[in-house]
């Protein structure tokens, strides 16, 4: 049966040799003269993650067939304020197994790697590993095993003040890990995953989630591990705290527990799969009507940026719909022929709403910018490329810049988001125009970054989305949730790998925290 994972750590206090390991994990397996912390051996461009069995003070152990909590984990990093808000986040931890490569192989051929990783990975544990670095303290739920993966991801998640009390571990499984070869040539990256062994909503009591969520700022849920993510949810919801649910893909449950969630990020793909319309701007009106609970919506699309629609709250609630039908009724004729220019657009916030489409507000405002790429779909399919790093968007030579640890990789800031005045959005017709009521859109652009300096992009969504919960959670207006967040995925997307290239708070600008 599951058991906290302390448990399995006092299990190998006294000398043992780890001897059934998978031959997946070989490369991990060692024998263990005793417990010792997780160090890194280095052979040429090959790095390799060597996991020691240790005991933790942090998690939790049984005794008598009851659970036992451990003193807390430390709240944050050295370079996290210790006060910062509380986010427990619910989904996916591993380990990713990242291979470099000129180009992408051809059936059947044998090539050498540029260089090899081991190291963290999973939505959610990417996101608050992001979070942590950004000065919250984060709290993760999830289910691994007790092999030298999950000893791995564990030790990984401590050293980034991550606090796995809540961690669920199953003996004699396989923890989840991914595969990812990293094509340099056409900067794509290929993932090939294997999940770990299933949780189970009576792993964990409405008592246990109550003490998890205690004193929480906001809920995330990477949209995995359905069940359980629901029961979480639900919970939080009645004790009024924020939930944010991620759809990146189709999921079992998925749709179900999006209806909880006050706010959904999603992949550019994501709406389209969910509701089968024919672009990604019809389809994210449609996605949102049929989420009377959300307050805001946000589609990543890849290099180009991210696009956020945005209820407004003293215009709309739950039971608006036929006031909304009427208030738009009467201005619908007004828009008529009204020119696309941008002002139109930016009118000022008191202006009357008008009727438009997202796909007109869009490409009015990417032509403005001279980026018309068409349909808000294209150049952003993949939503694990989510690459918050591009050549198209911002303008590098009025941008501030920041310099990383390698003096040669310079971040410049990402331009300014643009909001539209509150509109109506007519993409999916008069329904969906009732049930989403009054909304603005904000377009945030990418950060702009010359391709020599895009390593990999995996994990660039993760970033993304775990400063989005760190704006959410402190306060930050949306617009400028967004702009964080696609500065920290440019950082991220200088280094191999979802977690070595996060910054830590006090190595992003200021500005980037402003709440206005």
């Amino acid at each position: 049966a599951p058991y906290r994972d302390r448990a399995s750590y006092d299990r190998f206090s006294s000398p043992v040799r780890i001897a059934a390991m998978s031959s997946t994990h070989a490369c991990l397996a060692r024998v263990a003269a005793a417990p010792r912390t997780l160090r890194r051996g280095v052979r040429g461009d090959v790095r390799i993650a060597t996991p020691r069995w240790i005991k933790s003070p942090t998690h939790r152990t049984r005794v008598g067939g009851r659970a036992v909590p451990a003193p807390a984990v430390a709240a944050a990093t050295a370079d996290a304020p210790a006060a910062g808000p509380v986010i427990v986040g619910m989904g996916s931890a591993g380990v990713d197994y990242l291979a470099s490569v000129a180009a992408f192989p051809k059936p059947d051929a044998k090539l050498r790697t540029d260089s090899f990783e081991v190291q963290g990975g999973g939505n959610c544990g990417n996101a608050l590993t992001t979070a942590a670095r950004l000065g919250a303290r984060c709290r993760i739920i999830t289910k691994l095993s007790d092999d030298g993966a999950g000893v791995s991801i564990l030790e990984e998640f401590k050293k980034d003040g991550v606090d796995t009390e809540w961690v669920v571990v199953e003996p004699g499984k396989s923890s989840p890990f991914t595969y990812i070869i990293v094509d340099r040539a056409g900067s794509t990256r290929t993932c090939i995953h294997t999940p770990g062994p299933e949780f189970q909503a009576s792993e964990i009591s409405e008592t246990e989630i109550g003490q998890v969520l205690t004193g929480a700022s906001l809920v995330y849920f990477d949209g995995r591990l359905t069940e359980v993510a629901i029961k979480v949810a639900t919970q939080a919801r009645a004790l009024g705290i924020p939930v944010l649910v991620e759809g990146e893909r189709l999921r079992d449950n998925l749709p179900e527990l999006l209806q909880l969630g006050d706010y959904v990020c999603t992949s550019a793909d994501y709406p389209t799969l969910a509701t089968g319309a024919e672009n990604t701007a019809t389809a994210m009106v449609t996605l949102l009507s049929t989420l009377p609970r959300a307050k805001s919506l946000c589609t990543t699309l890849g290099s180009r940026g991210a696009v956020l629609i945005e209820r407004v709250p003293h215009l709309w609630s739950e039971d608006s719909s036929e006031e909304t039908t009427d208030a738009r009724s009467e201005e619908k004729t007004r828009m008529g022929n009204q020119s696309k220019a941008r002002d139109v657009y930016l009118a000022g916030t008191d202006a009357a709403p008008i009727t438009t489409t997202l796909q007109e507000l869009l490409d009015c405002l990417w032509e403005t910018d001279g980026t018309d790429d068409g349909d808000v779909g294209k150049g952003g399919a993949d939503e694990d490329a989510k690459d918050a790093s591009t050549q198209k968007n911002g303008d590098s030579s009025t941008q501030k810049k920041t310099k990383t640890k390698d003096a040669a990789f310079v971040v410049p800031l990402p331009g300014p988001p643009v909001t539209s005045q509150v509109l109506y959005l007519a993409d999916a017709g008069d329904d969906a125009i009732a049930a989403v009521g009054p909304v603005r859109v904000t377009f945030a652009p990418a950060v702009a970054m010359p391709r020599s300096q895009i390593t990999d992009t995996t994990g660039a969504g993760d970033s993304f989305i775990g400063s989005f919960c760190v704006g959410v959670a402190t306060g930050m207006t949306l617009p400028n949730t967004m702009r964080l967040g696609a500065y920290v995925a440019a950082r991220k997307c200088g280094s191999l790998g979802a977690r070595p290239g996060l910054p830590m708070r006090n190595t992003v600008p200021s500005e980037l925290f402003e709440k206005e």
